[in-house]
């Protein structure tokens, strides 16, 4: 806010079972002073009531959630808003926010499986913003499109093919991190175009450690890309891209130039997560998701 404060509003999606306490700790980049209050269930919130007690110590950044009798657990599923922490004395254009949850604590590694899925660090800026557990990869398309709600890229050259790039977030989000991705055209185009093929050419680029990584699925027989996540500190980009290059096929005259018209290309980006800690008999779960669907309009005079 111009007032140099911000909120950060802890979200809880579906709660597990017997949940009588809550801590998380909570730091942030550079070091700003904080507050935080419980969201009043009026406005949605989960533990708002008089049952619930919260402390907090900003010296250590831990906040605790309890409730006053153990026989009152959250019930399972529930959802809602858990507290709101403002922060003040902002003096630069974004910071980074750290949460870490820290009871109950669930082993990953327990025969159960059980843990707490949630977002190990966002950074927090100037527009309202709202992140949930679930990651979705970034789609960065050179050039953009020409309004966000038509998901069109309109281009008149030829030359400078059409760049896409997809970043992996999922180091922001615990226990999601293995990105598969790949383009997939419909065959069909924008209205008032001619639709035409077109290839996507695959760059595969490298770790920071300077290994590359292999374009096959571990998980699926189908030609998807992999993008394993960084494990740098924050702050950091969202993530190493794996990028490449739209060619489409524009019918040429006899002396071997483009026809002149309008023509389109159609398609979505096919991918998602695995989860390393959910398993479907052998195989790891892959969160898929279908982006789009984008097109590519040529205008060629």
């Amino acid at each position: 806010q111009p007032d140099g404060t911000a909120m950060v509003q802890v979200y809880s999606s579906y709660m597990p079972r017997n949940i009588t306490r809550l801590q998380f700790k909570i730091t942030t980049v550079p070091d700003l002073p904080w507050t935080v209050v419980k969201t009043d269930n009026d406005n949605g919130g989960l533990v708002g009531s008089g049952d619930w007690s919260l402390t907090a110590d900003p010296a250590t950044g831990i906040i605790t959630l309890e409730v006053a009798s153990p026989a009152t657990p959250l019930l399972y599923g529930d959802w809602g808003s858990l507290v709101d922490i403002t922060f003040t004395g902002i003096a630069v254009d974004s910071f980074v926010f750290d949460f870490e949850m820290l009871a109950p604590y669930y082993d990953p590694d327990s025969p159960d499986g059980k843990f707490f899925a949630y977002i190990n660090w966002l950074e927090v800026g100037a527009e309202p913003r709202s992140e949930t557990f679930y990651p979705h990869p970034v789609r960065v398309f050179t050039p953009k499109f020409d309004s966000p709600e038509t998901r069109r890229i309109i281009t008149d050259s030829l030359e400078e093919p059409v760049r896409l790039d997809i970043l992996n977030i999922g180091f922001e989000h615990l226990k999601f991190d293995r990105l598969l991705w790949k383009v997939v055209f419909t065959g069909g185009g924008a209205p008032d175009t001619t639709p035409v093929t077109a290839v996507f050419d695959y760059y595969q680029q490298y770790s920071s450690l300077g290994l590359s990584y292999p374009s096959i699925d571990p998980y699926d027989a189908d030609d998807y890309f992999y993008i394993p996540a960084y494990y740098d500190e924050p702050p950091l980009p969202v993530g190493r891209a794996n990028s490449g290059l739209f060619t489409p096929t524009i019918p040429l005259d006899g002396g071997g130039n483009p026809e002149p018209g309008r023509y389109s290309v159609e398609f979505y980006v096919d991918g998602g997560y695995v989860d390393s800690y959910s398993f479907v008999g052998s195989e790891a779960v892959f969160h898929r998701n279908f982006y789009g669907p984008y097109y590519l309009i040529y205008e060629i005079n």
